[in-house]
């Protein structure tokens, strides 16, 4: 194996570590006396700003070449998607709020088929049949005591992000990945200040715990982003992406261990059926990769 990949790879895990951990920390912050709107704002502009100045240093271009309704959609489902999973947690367990938004990839790979009007592979089959069953699991036991603005924000994130990899195709070829990462953050901190100010109260963490909640996922969340391009990079998209499933394991043990979180014995067999979802749903690329032969050179 290349020093290339094994570098790619090593950035992968430690972009779903970092993508992993946002999920606690918010958590943290909202225990702290913040609200979910403030906080998404807050990690909007800081990350915005620290991309500008990226863009700025590397002489990178401004302009992100993608049509005025693409762009308004791929904003729009960007804050969606935050609001929706970083908001759940204020309501649900960490952990259940991430079972329920990590079904997202499914949704895409049935659009997908709709639109190909192809019959869904085995592999695809059997991997919406595991998805729900575990969530009927993970749910079931604590349906009735969930609180359903949580179970409701976390579905709505889910299709969100369904949405917005689907619309980001048209848009992602046609300019560098950080300026429009930018873009996304200036748009999706417009949006969140305007719902902010309209609809809620700016409420900033009162505690130093609270605090630190809130300079670590605007931190963090930054992190994961340059990692990721760091391993798509070297170790290629569908690589990236297969490794990237892992972080609602990550999510699970961060859980545990910065919120003091619970995981129940049907929380985790939920988890792993979902898990194996998500690998099935990468079948061709884990396929691709046992069968491809090693070289001396690779060693």
């Amino acid at each position: 194996m290349s020093v290339s990949l094994i570098h790619g790879r090593i950035a992968a895990l430690a972009a779903a570590t970092s993508y992993g951990v946002v999920t606690s920390f918010s958590k943290i912050a909202y225990e702290g006396g913040a609200n979910p709107p403030t906080v998404l704002v807050i990690r909007f502009l800081v990350g915005g700003l620290l991309l500008g100045l990226i863009i700025a240093l590397t002489h990178r271009t401004w302009r992100w070449r993608v049509q005025p309704g693409i762009f308004l959609a791929v904003v729009l489902s960007w804050y969606l998607i935050n609001i929706g999973h970083l908001g759940a947690v204020q309501f649900i367990p960490v952990s259940l709020a991430a079972i329920i938004f990590y079904t997202f990839p499914l949704l895409v790979a049935a659009y997908k088929r709709l639109v190909d009007r192809s019959a869904m592979a085995w592999y695809e089959i059997l991997g919406f049949v595991l998805a729900f069953c575990g969530l009927c699991i993970a749910l079931g036991p604590t349906l009735a005591e969930s609180d359903w603005r949580g179970i409701g924000l976390a579905a709505m994130a889910s299709i969100a992000a369904a949405f917005f990899l689907i619309v980001y195709e048209y848009s992602r070829h046609e300019t560098d990945a950080v300026t429009g990462a930018f873009w996304l953050s200036i748009g999706a901190a417009l949006i969140g200040a305007v719902v902010l100010l309209s609809l809620f109260d700016i409420e900033l963490p009162t505690t130093q715990r609270g605090t630190a909640g809130v300079t670590a996922l605007s931190i963090f969340g930054l992190a994961a982003f340059v990692l990721n391009l760091v391993a798509v990079k070297y170790a290629g998209a569908a690589v990236t992406a297969m490794i990237l499933n892992f972080e609602p394991v990550v999510i699970f043990l961060m859980a545990a261990l910065l919120v003091g979180e619970e995981i129940t014995l049907t929380r985790f067999i939920g988890l792993g059926l979902v898990m194996i979802a998500l690998l099935l749903s990468q079948w061709p690329v884990i396929q691709k990769q046992w069968s491809k032969p090693i070289s001396v050179k690779d060693i």
